[in-house]
């Protein structure tokens, strides 16, 4: 009897460490797949034609002038929404993968091979397909510091903890965690309940209810802030006044059909913003 309940406390404890691993996996997944899908709605609206097209010029992305970064993600996956191409070209080699599959995925982050990652150079408003166009080294580091998990969370996988334990959110995590689409839920109050019916609504769709919120005292919103490569929490790192103003006439001119710039952004009737991009249409 006594080796029957020693037994059965032992599969216990043994069914609790793996739904406590199968939790933080969870977690850390999400977040994962949360900053990833993030990083190429800012793709998709910082790119110009020419990120993935030989120029800037009308006559020449209208036809079949395609760069190397262009060609090579017209390749990735070509049945998929442009969104997950984007994402599955930045996404670099699995656990699974080796050998010559690995050395290709790694090398399809960074096209031009000039040692810069894609993103990052589109983010930093550079050529991904030219290695002679390459950010400057402080440019490269405000983009590197600033899209990451620390958008939402003040530290990661911190060590003798679990799930959100070890991932507390910020000020803008916590917005986002609760923020819902129904006003029921969003009436509810903080809590359990209300996190999980966050849970259910696509990161960027929570992130596009919350584009006019502000940081408490700040001027810039916290998305203006993520635009502009500010960390959207920091109340110490803001975008001068001249900048916040230039982003605001920009976006204002983007959203007139007959003022905006068809060179900016990957909004065009051969690539509308498809896939889980599809969550975030009305952000800017």
């Amino acid at each position: 009897m006594l080796d029957m309940s020693r037994r059965i406390r032992s599969l216990a404890l043994r069914a609790a460490s793996i739904a406590v691993f199968v939790c933080t996996v969870n977690v850390a997944i999400a977040k994962e797949r949360h900053l990833e899908q993030l990083r190429v709605a800012l793709i998709s609206r910082t790119a110009r034609c020419a990120t993935c097209h030989t120029s800037n010029d009308k006559k020449d992305w209208e036809g079949a002038g395609l760069n190397i970064y262009g060609k090579r993600l017209s390749e990735v996956s070509p049945g998929d929404a442009l969104a997950d191409r984007i994402a599955l070209l930045e996404h670099g080699p699995g656990s699974t993968d080796a050998g010559a599959e690995a050395a290709r995925k790694k090398q399809d982050q960074d096209i031009d091979g000039d040692g810069v990652p894609n993103w990052v150079e589109i983010l930093a408003r550079a050529n991904p397909a030219d290695p002679k166009n390459k950010p400057a080294p402080e440019r490269i580091e405000r983009v590197e510091r600033v899209v990451t998990c620390n958008i939402c969370h003040t530290q990661t996988h911190l060590p003798g903890k679990q799930g959100l334990e070890a991932n507390p959110h910020n000020a803008f995590g916590l917005l986002l965690s609760e923020t819902t689409r129904d006003k029921k839920d969003a009436a509810s109050g903080s809590g359990p309940d209300r996190h999980r019916a966050a849970e259910r609504v696509p990161i960027l769709k929570r992130i596009e209810l919350t584009r006019k919120k502000k940081p408490k005292g700040g001027k810039a919103t916290y998305w203006e802030k993520l635009r502009l490569m500010r960390l959207p929490a920091d109340d110490d790192d803001n975008p001068s006044k001249e900048s916040l103003m230039s982003f605001r006439k920009r976006a204002a001119q983007q959203r007139s059909k007959k003022k905006r710039d068809p060179t900016r952004g990957m909004v065009a009737p051969a690539h509308n913003n498809d896939g889980f991009l599809q969550d975030c249409t009305a952000l800017d």
